[in-house]
């Protein structure tokens, strides 16, 4: 899943020259997933969002796994998500950084509060 069309063509070419030919290609928003193909059993997002994105929650098969950065500069940190039915096991991974995400709802800058976006405190 890419947003940026030249970026998209540029992986797909360089996959299919390396031998992958098992990959589907999507453009779109990633922050908002590929409802269409759901649900997963595993999404990784490689941008940072402010938040644990809940549209990519909503995605996830039962025992499903999420991985995404979750934070705001200069450093994030890594979770896997891993839905129980209706409620996610949350483990933090490692510190890392990453390019903020970007969606058509506009850039997932942190907003730096204190509640848990798991918990709806």
């Amino acid at each position: 899943m890419e947003r940026i069309s030249e970026l998209a063509e540029a992986a797909r070419k360089l996959l299919l020259e390396l031998g992958y030919h098992n990959i589907e290609f999507h453009m779109g928003d990633g922050a908002l997933g590929w409802q269409e193909q759901a649900p997963y059993e595993a999404i990784i997002v490689t941008a940072a969002a402010s938040d644990f994105p809940q549209e990519l929650m909503s995605q996830l098969d039962d025992g499903g796994r999420l991985v995404v950065p979750v934070g705001g500069e200069p450093v994030q940190v890594l979770y896997q998500l891993t839905r129980k039915g209706r409620q996610f096991h949350k483990e933090e991974l490692c510190r890392c950084r990453f390019v903020p995400l970007v969606s058509e709802k506009g850039t997932f800058r942190p907003n730096f509060s204190s509640h848990d976006p798991l918990s709806g405190t």
